[in-house]
């Protein structure tokens, strides 16, 4: 795959953005690609310890992360660390559902955020960023199915 690395793509957000265009979303895409679909989003500071989204509520917002680090829980129970160019919140927007985990803030969290359910335009729009968008799902998914899972569930 191709990255895409652009000086700065969000004219109306805070500079320093700029690793986000960095991020396995935009792999393969132009800048002109990446600037069109990073002035969507907006920028957010959250401190440690905020819970940006909640396991079993509706949510309307796709997180970037830009700088810091936060922790996805499922249950209540640690699951995976995220960081600079990793996304979340895609599942409960696309499919309108409740959201399938948690994620707070363990550091300061610098993120660009789409709101109000544009996520889907956004892929019809740029649908590289789509494709993109579904390998990382399908990365994190094969990361969850372990063969001592499968053996746990009868399935291996």
């Amino acid at each position: 795959m191709t990255r895409t690395t652009i000086d700065w793509p969000c004219s109306h957000l805070d500079p320093e953005s700029a690793p986000a265009a960095e991020s396995a979303l935009f792999d393969g895409m132009t800048v002109r690609e990446v600037r069109s679909i990073l002035d969507r989003f907006d920028l957010q500071t959250y401190r440690p310890g905020t819970r940006i989204v909640t396991e079993g509520k509706d949510g309307e917002e796709f997180f970037i992360i830009v700088d810091g680090e936060a922790e996805l829980s499922i249950h209540d129970q640690p699951v995976a660390s995220l960081g600079s160019g990793d996304f979340f919140g895609e599942i409960g927007v696309l499919d309108t559902g409740p959201r399938l985990g948690s994620v707070a803030a363990t550091s300061t969290l610098v993120a660009l955020t789409l709101a109000n359910n544009r996520l889907g335009d956004v892929v019809v729009d740029h649908p590289k960023l789509g494709l993109n968008l579904l390998r990382g799902i399908i990365k994190r998914y094969r990361a969850g199915v372990t063969p001592a899972r499968l053996a746990a569930a009868g399935s291996a």
